[in-house]
């Protein structure tokens, strides 16, 4: 099922990242705002452990947390995140996208944007 709210979950030496935790807190705050029920917040995992740091993702927010692992994954590449982002916002097709004000997130969503044709 569609979403209307898609984050981009951030993970690092084993940990999730904080980001990630603010990020659900703005989507609840939009979600809320809009009209949108809690189910309609997603989060996309990217890379190697992403299974594990999902149930914590769900835990904090997310109704459904998508995720990717595998050796294209395993270390971050812009490469490889923008390909993963990229099917999985096509599949969701949500109304935004978040991404944290990281280095990853500098990388990823100016890549994705332009894959797709979307504005950032």
């Amino acid at each position: 099922m569609p979403c209307k709210i898609l984050i981009l979950a951030e993970h690092e030496s084993g940990a999730l990242r904080e980001t990630t935790f603010e990020l659900l807190g703005m989507a609840h705050r939009v979600a809320g705002q809009a009209g949108w029920p809690p189910s309609e917040i997603k989060a996309a995992l990217i890379g190697q452990g992403a299974g594990e740091r999902a149930k914590s993702v769900a835990a904090r927010g997310a109704a459904e947390v998508i995720y990717a692992e595998g050796d294209a994954v395993k270390d971050y590449t812009c490469d490889g995140s923008t390909r993963v982002l990229e099917a999985i916002i096509k599949s969701e097709s949500p109304e935004m996208v978040l991404v944290g004000h990281t280095p990853n997130g500098w990388d990823t969503a100016p890549m994705v944007a332009a894959g797709l044709g979307l504005p950032i």
